[in-house]
């Protein structure tokens, strides 16, 4: 099995260490980081690939790639320097939104303190689903205890090199469970019906990610996506900007960007809803940077 060296050029405003902190604080079963660097098993077409990313010199990242089947990883490349680059949204320009942090009370310190960190996506489109409806109304904890019962029951496990990997489960695996099986997992009978809805959807090609891509205007991809039992607006816009890639995705109402609003201002109670609206004028465009920095101040 030859691997393959690839270097990635990256932006200016980019740490690889804040990010592989933010991925090391994250205990997923889906990769393994170490001191300098980040391991996964990328499946892509049905064959394995090994990655290690790690930061080849300053404003370069090293990619090694191997192959754990037969199948010539050159052929691959493309896609898996896709994955790699939207992984860590390496093609998002964020100097006017530096600019723009820098002057504002509630997002000065926070970009000072993790400036580099980029919004570490989830490529995945069902993986993403799932982990936005897990984590509705539970602590993050307990959100992450059952994400891994989740996969380690339909997803698949890989070894190489002495070390475990999981592969998120497919969608098709969910389609034909039955809701007793899922319950078993530890979450309501809600959540494994709004879990079996979105996998269906996905199967049918009701919702893609390419097609949310496409639709290039936030309220209606909201729309979209709050057509399917048991997303609301919070669940969408988590989605648009975990994985979609939206900007401008905004989840306004969750709780715990609220307690980081009030953190980073100094505040002496949570904002409203409208406090936030006002707050966040200043942000347009850049909602969920904006976001997820303050979630990083709190989490």
């Amino acid at each position: 099995m030859q691997s393959k060296q690839l270097i990635i050029n990256l932006p200016n405003d980019f740490s690889f260490s804040v990010n592989l902190e933010y991925l090391r604080t994250q205990q997923d079963l889906t990769y393994i980081t170490e001191m300098d660097s980040i391991k996964k098993i990328l499946l892509i077409d049905g064959y394995k690939f090994a990655i290690k990313i790690t930061e080849a010199k300053k404003g370069k990242l090293s990619l090694e790639i191997k192959s754990l089947d037969r199948e010539n990883h050159k052929l691959y490349e493309e896609k898996i320097l896709k994955y790699v680059k939207d992984w860590f949204d390496l093609e998002t320009e964020l100097t006017d939104f530096y600019i723009m942090a820098s002057k504002d009370e509630f997002l000065e310190n926070t970009i000072t303190k993790f400036f580099g960190l980029r919004v570490i996506g989830i490529p995945n489109l069902f993986e993403t689903f799932v982990w936005a409806i897990l984590g509705q109304q539970i602590n993050l904890v307990f959100a992450s205890k059952l994400k891994d019962r989740f996969i380690k029951k339909y997803g698949e496990r890989t070894v190489y090199n002495g070390e475990e990997y999981w592969h998120f489960p497919q969608p098709d695996k969910i389609v034909s469970e039955d809701i007793d099986e899922l319950f078993k997992i530890g979450m309501s009978r809600r959540k494994c019906e709004y879990i079996k809805e979105i996998a269906i959807a996905i199967e049918d090609k009701k919702i893609t990610k390419d097609m949310l891509q496409n639709y290039n205007n936030i309220e209606y991809a909201e729309n979209k996506l709050t057509e399917i039992k048991g997303i609301g607006p919070w669940t969408a816009h988590y989605v648009l900007l975990r994985c979609v890639r939206y900007s401008n995705a905004f989840p306004i109402n969750d709780v715990g960007l609220h307690n980081a609003i009030k953190l980073a201002g100094k505040l002496e109670t949570k904002p409203s809803v409208d406090e936030i609206c006002k707050i966040a004028s200043h942000w347009k465009g850049y909602e969920a940077y904006a976001t997820f920095y303050l979630w990083k101040l709190i989490y």
